[in-house]
């Protein structure tokens, strides 16, 4: 099955809000794997070591989005789902969401947790913005030098991101191109050098989406 998309947030994120003396401290992360969002979890878990509650919640990107989320001791139904359904809720996959929570005295009941625990993060994903990925592939060209300039016009012009560059023999540069341009990217490099150049599409990658 032949890749697509996703939106997730544009950038990591911490919101502090606090209700009824009990402080809720969103935590909001890029992660595209069981291991990313474990290591992230841990993260948190380390930086607010006296938190009552850590309540997370991610979606995995694929074509079959992965779901997990963890009430961590609060009442079941009360926080890790209402924080799921933030993430759901925008759209997003490729995203986590940890709250951390320091009890501050005073019981907020079922609902009160509920609204708590999802406001927070939606507020702290709402802060962090979102950005769309696209399906990509590193292409390397190997080139000879005269024709370097007149490439990396062209990379320049059209925004290309480039990964990696090795200048020995022959120039050799990576690139990062979407995926519907990429036939298109192998015309325009041939046209420039004359098909003297050598161009080997790579790995299949995602890209950050032009604004």
């Amino acid at each position: 099955m032949k890749s697509t998309g996703y939106k997730c947030i544009k950038s990591n994120m911490v919101v502090e809000t606090t209700e009824k003396k009990s402080r809720f401290i969103a935590s909001a992360g890029k992660v595209r794997t069981e291991e990313e969002a474990r290591a992230f979890i841990e993260r948190v878990k380390s930086d607010y070591k006296e938190a009552s509650h850590h309540v997370y919640a991610y979606v995995l990107t694929g074509n079959v989005p992965a779901a997990r989320y963890s009430d961590d001791g609060e009442p079941h139904g009360t926080a890790g789902l209402p924080v799921l359904d933030a993430i759901r809720g925008r759209g997003l996959t490729g995203t986590i969401v940890v709250v951390t929570r320091y009890f501050g005295g005073t019981l907020l009941g079922t609902g009160g947790l509920a609204r708590a625990y999802s406001s927070s993060a939606a507020l702290c994903i709402d802060k962090a913005g979102t950005t769309e990925y696209i399906p990509g592939r590193t292409v390397r060209i190997e080139a000879e030098y005269h024709d370097l300039g007149r490439i990396q016009n062209f990379l320049t012009k059209n925004r290309v991101s480039v990964v990696d560059e090795d200048y020995g023999g022959r120039v050799i540069i990576t690139a990062l191109v979407p995926e519907e341009r990429l036939m298109g990217f192998i015309d325009n490099i041939k046209d420039l050098t004359n098909a003297a150049a050598d161009i080997i599409p790579g790995e299949e990658k995602y890209i950050e989406a032009e604004d």
